[in-house]
């Protein structure tokens, strides 16, 4: 019966990913089916070893439970279990989203995050947009300010001492990172 289902409604490429992360993640992490069953269990969300074999197989869905159990218990957020690794950061492939819908790897990871709504290739994200600010306001409720969140980020991803500069001039936003002492003097390294 599970196989007539399977046959009639094939994993997605997002289902395809969820199968291939949870094996890459599991492996990086050198767990055994029966060390993320145990930790399933332990959180109270189990799945047999079994049922972890068969995720991996394509055999098994994960659902929206499931998928948030195992990325606790794999130390990740769900989204990393969602979209694609770059395994070529410099030309990363193009993600299938959908039967019809396929992005740049960048677009794809920002739209997960909330970042940005689906773009076109060449579209650039404009927050004056409404339709970029809507989406951000929806997706996004934990952030503050763009400043403050750039300034959240920075300090969750880099130990200081760092000084940042951004412009926006109303169409490009450049930025500068230098890490290291900054010089009273003139307040630049």
């Amino acid at each position: 019966m599970a196989d007539e289902k399977t046959a009639k409604n094939p994993l997605g490429p997002v289902g395809e990913a969820v199968q291939a992360n949870l094996k890459r993640l599991r492996l990086d992490r050198g767990f055994n089916f029966k060390q993320v069953s145990d930790r399933l269990s332990a959180i109270g969300r189990p799945i047999p070893v079994l049922g972890l074999s068969r995720i991996e197989r394509g055999a098994r869905r994960v659902d929206a439970d499931d998928l948030v159990a195992l990325a606790i218990v794999l130390e990740v957020a769900p989204v990393t279990l969602l979209m694609p690794p770059a395994d070529d950061v410099e030309s990363p492939p193009d993600v299938p989203l959908a039967p019809g819908v396929t992005v740049t790897w960048q677009a794809a990871w920002r739209w997960a995050l909330g970042e940005q709504p689906l773009m076109e290739v060449g579209e650039r994200a404009n927050r004056r947009d409404s339709r970029v600010a809507a989406f951000i306001a929806a997706n996004r409720p934990h952030e503050d300010t763009p400043i403050s969140e750039a300034a959240r980020a920075l300090t969750a991803r880099a130990s200081g001492p760092y000084h940042a500069v951004l412009r926006y001039d109303g169409v490009r936003t450049w930025s500068q990172l230098s890490y290291g002492d900054v010089d009273e003097a003139d307040g630049e390294r």
